[in-house]
């Protein structure tokens, strides 16, 4: 018997490697191996160790197993393969869905290697810095939503650092140490995926073009592929010039910013928040269909009004960071010893 919840849980957590549309009919399936659920787009790949077996290296149309492992009542089902299907049942109910052999192409050697039995405790790990997700989730905010510029639309990695610029917007966050030991880039999107499943080690960073991590507490890996380009010089926009005065945060803009998030629209999953600061107040606003919110918080600040949008998870996490920023002739800059994130100004 298979406890419903446990099974709903493993096929969640892999369900980023599913492709929408696939000329090749494993990237639409959930891949059962041994004790191993995998997904396997082209872009992404994901493996999940548990103790589900089923005997038998199958794969089955992840969109319609999991909708409808999300609607089972039962607390337990049997699972079982006959009629040339893979069934679940439990008390009068059965459920039977085509299964499909895994073609010879679907892992690459590396990938082979890790379905292998006990092998992952043999794997050469990297511990990640702490600090890695938060780098990534805000570099990530900077990143352009133009999907035709392959460049723009990822995120730069360095042997210690990452970056990013929509041109709007910059940052760059630098490691103590050299994590990648070589310059590439990933999508916008696969970054997400990265972020999303906090990776606690870096596993491999391989000749075939893809990066692959591990989440410890998920008995989970996952993969994603780079590509290498020349990306965008950055120097002169990280260190503006000219007169530069200084706005100090309070507490209260934090607390404003989390109540601008009920009502703020999340588009390209970036949720951008306006600011306008006039005569010591930051307004903070946001809009949405069934309402809208506009409080004013007190700064530390004596200068000319200024206003700009920021992605509001983005300035959640630097002020964490630093409650200071900086402000230039036509940007908002913040900087702290690891990060350096600057803002265009919206013209008043």
């Amino acid at each position: 018997m298979i406890k419903t919840e446990k099974l709903l849980n493993v096929l969640e957590s892999v369900n980023d490697g599913v492709a929408k549309k696939a000329i090749v009919a494993d990237y639409e399936n959930f891949v059962f191996q041994d004790n191993m659920v995998c997904t396997n787009n082209d872009e992404v790949f994901f493996l999940k160790r548990t103790d589900l077996e089923f005997g038998k290296t199958f794969g089955v149309r992840a969109n319609e197993l999991l909708n409808f492992v999300g609607r089972i009542s039962a607390e337990e089902v049997e699972s079982s393969f006959e009629d040339e299907e893979f069934q679940l049942k439990w008390k009068r109910t059965e459920m039977g869905m085509k299964y499909s052999e895994v073609s010879d192409t679907y892992y690459d050697p590396y990938m082979t290697k890790l379905i292998e039995k006990d092998s992952w405790h043999k794997l050469k790990k990297n511990k990640l810095p702490d600090s890695f997700v938060t780098a990534l989730s805000l570099v990530n905010s900077c990143v352009s939503k133009d999907l035709t510029d392959e460049i723009s639309n990822s995120v730069h990695f360095s042997e210690d650092y990452v970056e990013a610029t929509d041109n709007y917007r910059i940052a760059r966050y630098t490691f103590d140490d050299s994590i990648f030991h070589k310059d590439f880039l990933v999508p916008a999107s696969s970054v997400a995926i990265i972020v999303k499943n906090k990776p606690h080690y870096l596993l491999r960073l391989n000749d075939s073009s893809r990066i692959y991590f591990m989440n410890k507490e998920m008995d989970l890996i996952f993969a994603c592929r780079v590509y290498n380009g020349e990306y965008h010089p950055t120097e002169k926009y990280l260190f503006p010039q000219g007169d530069m005065k200084e706005i100090t945060f309070s507490e209260d803009v934090i607390d404003a910013i989390n109540r601008a998030e009920i009502f703020n629209v999340e588009e390209d999953s970036i949720r951008l928040v306006d600011l306008h600061l006039r005569k010591r107040f930051l307004t903070i606003s946001s809009e949405k269909e069934i309402g809208r919110y506009r409080e004013k918080a007190k700064v530390g600040y004596s200068g000319e009004d200024f206003s700009f949008k920021i992605d509001l998870n983005a300035l959640r996490d630097i002020l964490a960071l630093t409650t200071k920023g900086h402000l230039y002739d036509n940007v908002i800059k913040f900087k702290t010893s690891s990060l350096i994130y600057v803002n265009s100004l919206i013209n008043n």
